[in-house]
């Protein structure tokens, strides 16, 4: 496995250098911009307004900063709280990565 650090000289802002084998002893820089969550897109917003009593839907999610960039898949470490309306009849959950809301009705 490659071993590497990350270098930052301005807040909110960092370069990921990897140095190994693998790149045969070359340097390679990620630049990265740490931002906060803005919005999050529901795909199909209109699928849970029509699920029968015992059934289950899964929701796609795209989690969004404030220019309207998406974040990328499997993305771990952020954590999102979910306000349910309606509990005695609709359970909800997220998936692992935050990715799939999960309705069970």
């Amino acid at each position: 496995m490659d071993e590497g650090y990350i270098w930052s000289i301005e807040p909110g802002k960092a370069t990921i250098v990897v140095e190994g084998k693998s790149f045969e002893h070359q340097q390679v820089f990620v630049n990265v911009i740490v931002t906060q969550v803005y919005s999050l897109a529901v795909e199909k917003p209109y699928v849970p307004l029509s699920i029968p009593l015992g059934s289950e839907t899964k929701i796609s999610i795209i989690l969004q900063e404030n220019n309207g960039r998406s974040f990328i898949q499997n993305l771990e470490g952020i954590s999102l709280n979910l306000e349910n309306s309606h509990p005695q009849y609709v359970k909800a959950n997220f998936d692992i990565y935050n990715q799939t809301l999960n309705l069970f009705a």
